[in-house]
């Protein structure tokens, strides 16, 4: 069900339960109602008999008083069609089986009502079923599990919507301090299967004025927000902080461009894929592919390069190879010998 009313008015519970009953596909229960407008059941019938007793509900409503008190509106022909064919209906279940790692458990279970809601009007040439079939199945190890951040996720949502500065509690590290800041967040992004808040860090000046902390953007991890409430300020967002860099990396800083070889072995995985705007891939002779590309983070591309292990191979720029160099002598120390 969608969201609670439990305080709206009579007559916006009213409009909200002709709407539920409009939208949903299969006989609506009382209990459903009363959930749905967030009141008691006495109060959902009374506003079911209106309905019922309305010229609209006197010709078009379906009410069933058994066992179990039930509504919905007679489905007519000639309903007005979303415009999106059932092809496109159902890309949009495939995008929503590959976003639920992304998802809160609660949001999954709005997509899924809002969905069904539309399959109502979509072109009827092939039948929705009513479990909305599981075609994809998203696989990522390592993911966050969002439920305990709805609250915070909703607060973000809701900044990002009126454009506030929001108050935020942040602790970079596991059992670390956590810090306070002002933050102007400008939109979400995906990444690993991870949510990251992109905006401004910002503090007051001397004359009360809200200043950047940093020449660029910070992006961080919705699960390593411990609070977030929407204060009075507001935040004029510039035509420059709408677009993300298209690099490598989520995080913003100088940019740098790296080359980056790989073995034949690797050379298709590396080559089916988009790795950065305006990259260049080169084959040689012996089946190896040299990558070009524009990069945001170094620590990123560090990590990135080391995750092939010994099929990957950063050529430029040099001080960062040397970095690299270091890092692996310090793993072959590290796995020298047997453990502690």
């Amino acid at each position: 069900m969608a969201r609670k009313l439990s305080d709206a008015g009579p007559l916006e519970k009213f409009i909200a339960l002709f709407d539920l009953l409009l939208t949903e596909r299969h006989p609506v229960t009382l209990k459903e109602m009363a959930d749905e407008l967030g009141s008691s059941r006495q109060t959902a019938s009374r506003l079911l008999t209106k309905l019922e007793l309305s010229d609209v509900g006197r010709k078009y409503l379906e009410v069933s008083r058994s066992r179990t008190v039930t509504a919905r509106f007679k489905r007519q022909r000639g309903l007005p069609t979303l415009n999106l064919n059932a092809e496109g209906f159902f890309q949009l279940i495939l995008c929503r089986d590959f976003m639920l790692n992304l998802l809160p458990a609660t949001v999954r279970s709005q997509v899924d009502t809002t969905l069904k809601r539309a399959a109502e009007y979509v072109d009827g040439s092939v039948p929705v079923p009513d479990d909305l079939l599981d075609m994809g199945e998203p696989s990522s190890k390592g993911r966050v599990d969002y439920t305990p951040f709805q609250g915070l996720l909703h607060t973000i949502i809701k900044a990002l919507q009126s454009g506030k500065v929001l108050s935020i509690g942040y602790q970079p590290e596991l059992d670390g301090e956590i810090k306070h800041y002002l933050f102007a967040p400008l939109r979400l992004r995906s990444n690993s299967s991870t949510i990251y808040v992109r905006g401004w860090l910002l503090q007051e000046g001397e004359d009360g004025s809200l200043k950047k902390r940093h020449d660029n953007p910070s992006s961080l991890p919705l699960q390593r927000f411990r609070k977030a409430e929407i204060t009075q300020y507001r935040y004029r967002i510039q035509e420059d902080d709408e677009n993300s860099p298209d690099t490598f990396g989520i995080m913003e800083q100088e940019p740098f461009t790296a080359v980056i070889k790989f073995p034949k072995s690797a050379a298709t995985y590396v080559g089916e894929r988009i790795w950065s705007e305006g990259q260049r891939m080169e084959r040689t002779p012996d089946g190896s592919l040299i990558l070009t590309l524009k990069a945001s983070s170094r620590a990123e591309i560090v990590s990135w390069v080391l995750s092939f292990g010994t099929s990957a191979e950063l050529l430029e720029p040099a001080d960062l190879r040397e970095e690299l160099r270091g890092i692996s002598q310090n793993l072959c120390k590290c796995y020298r010998g047997k453990p502690d």
